[in-house]
């Protein structure tokens, strides 16, 4: 096309109506990259994100499309463009380019089982270049990458960029590597009464040989706390009131996966019992109490005995229909003479009687199975030591995964109600297996039970009545088996139970069959 036929072009195209301007387009005589930064990004990098090109046919649409390739790349903070055309229609574009902030350093934090200099390897985005979104990205995946294929499933890793007063940034990845740390040592300071042998055992935390294959031996913060307990109650126990675990010490070692454990420890002197009393108490005579305290004079102060003790109240008490029945040990030290004087301070409450036995909880089972394992009804004093009775009973039949007793105040003077909530747990089982021997030959076995079975009930599909039943079936090319058996442990609604066993056995041998 020589100049003069796109000249007349241009002219009719300019003064035609309802003819599109990009019909008789010009070509590209130039295309120019300004960029308003200290750092230049070289034409040949900033061409391969552009498809217009010096010689073509100007074209909107894809100068619309370059913008965006440009944009896209995450390197440029502002992209502008202007495109202007000569009196012949050519045209010259000029890319107006903001390339993002200049990064000053690139900092890792948090990382200790790698060196930063294995981790800045793994990462595309450089200092002294300009900021790149995309390639910040793509350094954190790269960084979440690599410790996951290490094995450190839980790894984070979060990136974050601050603005810095020259105008360049900083990035900043901030690691949590969530390492499983494991005990490489226990040890303890401090203890002369008890040999850091038996302190060892008495704790959790421990070294574990077989650590380096096996998530055993973990160090656990909540753990350390149980373990302070653990050891204050066996010095509670001999005695060493003032007893205080000062500071437990975590040392990482070279290897941040393994920590050395010290258990810094002041054990104090023990003490003796002074005087023991029992205040609060009217209904029972102190020296039938007396009789059966743990806590005596003279002995080493035992806290698991006056625990012990404080549960033998309750028993007495609590059989009397005291439910609301509280006993509170208030102990005085002498640190002079080192001896601790004993209080059983003691609220009786009412007697209570049982109102209502409430059953709450079965869908499957008839409420009769589950009150016949009560002893406690209307009418009878409330004796808590009977109600903890009944729940075992009531659990020992193997079909609740948990029993909850509690007693509830009834509106009604000097009475409660029992409520006995069960969770039920599955019941019916099916086993099918299947073996082969050189005697028997090829078994096969299906067995079907049912450990809360109704023989009288098939509205409910025989299923609530506490019954039992099982039924297993053998068959080979040698032998072959069937077995019934049943159970009802309350024949009649009494205390009989009641166990009937049918049996089918066969064997084939060469000459003759056993049945």
């Amino acid at each position: 096309m020589n100049k003069v036929f796109k000249q007349a072009a241009y002219a009719v195209a300019a003064g035609a109506i309802g003819f599109s301007h990009s019909a008789f387009a010009g070509d590209i005589t130039n295309i120019v990259f300004q960029q308003d930064s200290s750092y230049k990004f070289s034409e040949d990098q900033l061409l391969f994100n552009v498809q217009s090109r010096k010689g073509q046919e100007f074209n909107k649409g894809v100068l619309d499309q370059d913008v965006k390739r440009l944009s896209s790349t995450g390197a440029f903070s502002d992209i502008k463009v202007n495109s202007e055309t000569d009196e012949i229609g050519d045209v010259t574009i000029t890319f107006i380019i903001s390339p993002q902030p200049i990064i000053s350093k690139i900092q890792i934090n948090g990382n200790k089982k790698f060196e930063t200099k294995k981790l800045l390897e793994q990462i595309s985005i450089l200092a002294h270049n300009p900021i790149n979104d995309k390639e910040l990205s793509e350094s954190a995946n790269a960084l979440r990458h690599f410790y996951k294929k290490a094995g450190y499933q839980d790894a984070t890793v979060v990136s974050d960029v601050t603005a810095n007063e020259d105008g360049t940034v900083d990035v900043i990845f901030e690691v949590k590597e969530r390492l499983k740390q494991k005990v490489n040592s226990v040890s303890f300071i401090g203890n002369e009464r008890f040999s850091s042998w038996r302190l060892k055992h008495k704790i959790e935390t421990s070294y574990s040989f077989f650590s380096f294959m096996l998530d055993t031996g973990l160090f656990s913060r909540s753990e350390i706390e149980r373990d302070k307990q653990r050891l204050k109650g066996l010095y509670l126990s001999n005695g060493y009131l003032d007893f205080e675990i000062k500071e437990v010490k975590v040392a990482e070692l070279e290897d941040p996966e393994f920590v050395d454990v010290v258990f810094v420890i002041e054990e104090g002197k023990p003490y003796s019992v002074g005087t023991v009393i029992i205040t609060g108490n009217d209904k029972i005579p102190n020296e039938v109490l007396f009789d059966g305290l743990r806590v005596k004079q003279g002995n080493v102060a035992d806290h698991n005995l006056e625990r012990r003790d404080i549960a033998f109240l309750d028993r007495k008490f609590g059989a009397l229909g005291y439910s609301d029945f509280r006993c509170e040990p208030v102990k005085t030290p002498d640190f002079s003479t080192h001896t601790v004087d004993v209080e059983y301070r003691i609220v009786q409450g009412d007697i209570y009687k049982v109102r209502n036995v409430n059953i709450t909880g079965n869908k499957v089972t008839k409420d009769h199975v589950i009150r016949r394992e009560i002893n406690l009804a209307p009418g009878d004093v409330l004796n808590a030591s009977q109600l903890k009775l009944d729940r075992s009973r009531i659990m020992g039949l193997g079909n609740y995964s948990d029993v909850d007793v509690v007693t509830m105040r009834s509106g009604e003077a000097q009475q409660k109600d029992v409520n006995v909530a069960v969770k039920e747990r599955k019941t019916m089982n099916l086993k099918i297996g299947a073996g082969y021997s050189d005697s028997e030959s090829a078994m096969g076995m299906v067995e079907f039970s049912e450990t809360n079975f109704d023989i009288s009930d098939p509205s409910n599909y025989f299923r609530g009545g506490g019954q039992a039943l099982r039924l297993r079936a053998m068959a080979g090319g040698k032998r072959s088996n069937l077995t019934l058996d049943f159970t009802e442990p309350y024949l009649f609604d009494k205390k009989l139970g009641l166990n009937l066993k049918a049996y089918h056995d066969a064997a084939y041998y060469s000459n003759w069959d056993e049945t």
